[in-house]
């Protein structure tokens, strides 16, 4: 047999206003009425860590005694007097704790001293450097109880993209970087510095006797080479005008090839140019 309720909204109807944040109530007389209603998220899981719950009843045990309190935040008394029997007996706890409770002082002094932003495999090197022999697992475990987390690296950011469609100038260098005189051939290449306020792009040309090319100009009666990666910012038709108007001749390494683009890596890596000619 089946009963139908017209007044009553179907279920998907109902399921739907909840999603939205509504629900349609049915008074005795028939009249649908709909009123907001309000979603509270808590933090954390299904109950507060078990940290929190102890402190809860040492603060209140006296006013309400443990085994109510406990009856309501469904602990055991047992285990809770068993925590308070080692707080107040420091020495009959587990020698782990004993020697957790030596390292966190430790582990937060390094963290302290070295900006907050070692994690747990530079603050165990410290450690142990200071004479400290201890786990690195240890330290791991101790700074995610503490809360404490250096700093994360970013994702790696590509810098040269090479458009295999696009055609490219030939090699005309050939991993010979050598010159007898300023301005017979440039080489450039970008990198990228990782800021609190995101990634910087560093962008530079030299010399390859690495001089920097401040208020430099290519002479017209002789011969310029500028020499770089396949990436697709120095394939890109702008660029390759902006050369042909200083009358420079391109040049790009082969693909895959590190020595091919050899003296700017080192260059960036080593130190950064002073100044750059803005091609």
């Amino acid at each position: 047999m089946r009963f139908n309720t017209p007044n009553v909204p179907p279920i998907r109807v109902r399921q739907r206003e909840a999603a939205e944040g509504r629900i349609t109530s049915v008074s005795s007389s028939g009249v649908k009425s709909t009123q907001a209603c309000q979603r509270v998220f808590r933090p954390g899981g299904a109950r507060p860590p078990i940290q929190v719950l102890r402190s809860f009843v040492d603060e209140h045990r006296d006013a309400f005694g443990v085994e109510p309190i406990c009856r309501q935040l469904q602990i055991a008394p047992s285990g809770y007097r068993r925590y308070a029997a080692l707080q107040r007996n420091p020495e009959r706890r587990s020698q782990r704790s004993q020697l957790d409770e030596a390292l966190i002082p430790e582990i937060e002094r390094v963290w302290q001293a070295n900006l907050q932003v070692y994690g747990a495999d530079k603050i165990w090197r410290q450690l142990n450097r200071e004479g400290i022999s201890v786990a690195r697992c240890t330290v791991e475990r101790l700074m995610r109880r503490q809360g404490l987390r250096g700093v994360m690296r970013g994702k790696v950011v590509r810098t040269t993209i090479s458009t295999p469609k696009t055609t490219c100038p030939l090699g005309r260098v050939n991993r010979q970087f050598k010159a007898e005189r300023p301005n017979p051939l440039w080489v450039s290449d970008f990198t990228y510095v990782s800021t609190w306020q995101g990634w910087l792009y560093v962008a530079f040309v030299i010399d390859v006797l690495e001089q920097a090319l401040y208020a430099r100009q290519p002479s017209p009666e002789e011969s310029l080479i500028h020499h770089s990666d396949r990436g697709s910012q120095y394939v890109s038709i702008r660029y390759s005008e902006r050369l042909a108007e200083a009358g420079i001749e391109p040049s790009v390494g082969s693909k895959g090839d590190s020595y091919d683009n050899g003296v700017p890596r080192r260059r960036k890596e080593g130190q950064s140019p002073t100044c750059s000619y803005a091609a």
